[in-house]
C-alpha cells in the first residue's frame, strides 16, 4: 500500500489501544467472518484485515511480505496493542505449527499388524509425519518431548493469563 495512502488511513481511523476498538468516521468497524474489514477512502474501495489495519494505526507501520502480525494470547477477535507484534513468517509458521501439534496432529497411535509397537504422529514444516517407536514407554517419551519442545515454542512467544 503507497505511503500517502496509510497516511490518510492513519488520520481518517481512531484506534482506543486499550480496548481494541477501531473507528472509522465515528462508527465501530466490525470485520467480516475472515476478519476483513472494508473502508472506502476517496471513493475508492480499500480492504485491510483488521489485525493490520491496527497495527498501521497503533505501530505505525504495516507488516512486509514476510512478516505476519501475531496474536500474543492467541485469540485472533481481540485486538488490543498490546497483544499484538510483527514477527516473521517463519516464526509464525513455526507457531502454528505448535499449536496444531498441541490441539491434536501429535499423538500415539497402536501399530496395524505389530501389537507392540506404535506410530508417533506430528506435523513438521506443513507435512504429517509418524515415527515409528517399539514399545509404549519410549512412545510416551518421545510424546512428552515432543510436546515440551512445542509448549516452550509457544511460551517464549505468546502470553497468557
Amino acid at each position: 500500500m503507497q505511503q500517502d495512502k496509510q497516511d490518510l488511513i492513519k488520520q481518517l481511523v481512531s484506534y482506543d489501544k486499550d480496548k481494541g476498538i477501531l473507528r472509522f468516521n465515528d462508527k465501530v468497524l466490525v470485520p467480516d467472518y475472515q476478519g476483513f474489514v472494508v473502508l472506502y477512502i476517496n471513493k475508492k474501495l480499500v480492504k485491510l484485515k483488521i489485525e493490520k489495519l491496527a497495527c498501521l494505526v497503533g505501530i505505525g507501520r504495516l507488516p512486509n511480505k514476510n512478516e505476519r502480525v501475531l496474536h500474543k494470547n492467541l485469540d485472533t477477535s481481540d485486538i488490543r496493542l498490546c497483544n499484538l507484534s510483527i514477527v516473521n513468517k517463519e516464526v509464525f509458521l513455526k507457531l502454528k505449527e505448535a499449536r496444531l501439534n498441541l490441539d491434536g496432529a501429535l499423538c500415539i497411535v497402536p501399530h496395524d499388524t505389530d501389537q507392540f509397537c506404535y506410530w508417533l504422529c506430528y506435523r513438521d514444516k506443513s507435512i504429517q509425519k509418524r515415527e515409528l517407536i517399539h514399545d509404549i514407554v519410549s512412545a510416551k517419551k518421545a510424546f512428552r518431548i515432543r510436546k515440551l519442545q512445542y509448549i516452550k515454542l509457544i511460551n517464549k512467544f505468546c502470553v497468557f493469563n
